[in-house]
């Protein structure tokens, strides 16, 4: 057992907030946005999730995405100093994200060189929450409990991608954020939390409740329920944490790195 407490700091200073805003296409409605984290690994250029990335293309315009450095949050005026992103590099796959960021000066995080055992203690940090009052980093720790496929989720990674079940939390903000060992090295990257709400539940549900029919007002809104609540848990409760090992992170990185503006 290892003190996680010694090893944070220094993880700290490589992890950052990933903000994301868009504007709906009929000026109707309020802006998107998004939030997430991310680790520095190299100079300048931050990996994330992928699916921080995403918006509705027929819906709204061109994600803007701002990075924000910890070692910057000042926790009395709730400010984050945050930077433009200038470069985009995408594996939807493996749901990984570098991006380039001119005038970050986070620490570049050491990367491990394999992915951890089952059983090992690690411990993320992250951006869970959607309110400002959440903006400030938190630390959750846990087990490799165990290495298998991640299960899909809303604008989810494929399944086919290996990774880490990890015996711990995550929230809705937590995707992108650092893995870590008992080195501090860089292990994995949080990519999923994920819940699955059964559709047959909710129409037996609206059935029992509007005269065997699963409809409202002519639309039927099991898709829409589901969709609403598996939002909604994804930032209210602590669920499972997944990650992409190590391992998947290095077999892509040459081409996301080749790839980057």
């Amino acid at each position: 057992m290892f003190d996680i407490a010694v090893m944070v700091p220094q993880s700290l200073r490589s992890t950052v907030l990933v903000l994301g805003k868009a504007h709906r296409k009929d000026g109707a409605g309020s802006e998107l946005f998004v939030l997430g984290s991310g680790v520095a690994i190299d100079e300048e250029v931050v990996l994330t999730s992928n699916h921080v990335n995403w918006a509705s293309a027929d819906v709204y315009t061109k994600l803007e995405i701002f990075v924000g450095a910890d070692d910057t949050y000042n926790s009395t005026s709730d400010r984050l100093l945050c930077f433009p992103v200038a470069g985009l590099s995408a594996d939807a796959p493996h749901d990984l994200l570098l991006m380039k960021v001119p005038g970050l000066k986070s620490k570049v995080a050491p990367l491990r060189q394999q992915d951890p055992e089952q059983g090992e203690l690690l411990y993320w940090i992250g951006h869970p929450g959607p309110q400002k009052m959440q903006m400030a980093p938190l630390v959750a720790s846990g087990i490799v409990a165990a290495k298998q496929l991640v299960p899909p989720f809303p604008r989810g990674v494929s399944t086919n991608v290996r990774g880490l079940r990890l015996d711990g939390s995550a929230l809705g903000g937590n995707s992108g954020g650092g893995v870590f060992d008992h080195e501090g090295l860089l292990c994995g990257l949080i990519c999923a939390s994920p819940l699955h709400i059964s559709g047959r539940h909710l129409e037996n549900l609206l059935q029992s409740q509007n005269g065997a029919s699963a409809l409202i007002g002519g639309v039927n809104v099991v898709e829409v329920l589901r969709d609403f609540l598996e939002e909604l848990a994804s930032i209210t409760r602590p669920g499972i944490a997944y990650a992409i090992g190590i391992d998947e992170i290095r077999e892509v990185l040459p081409a996301l790195r080749k790839n980057l503006p």
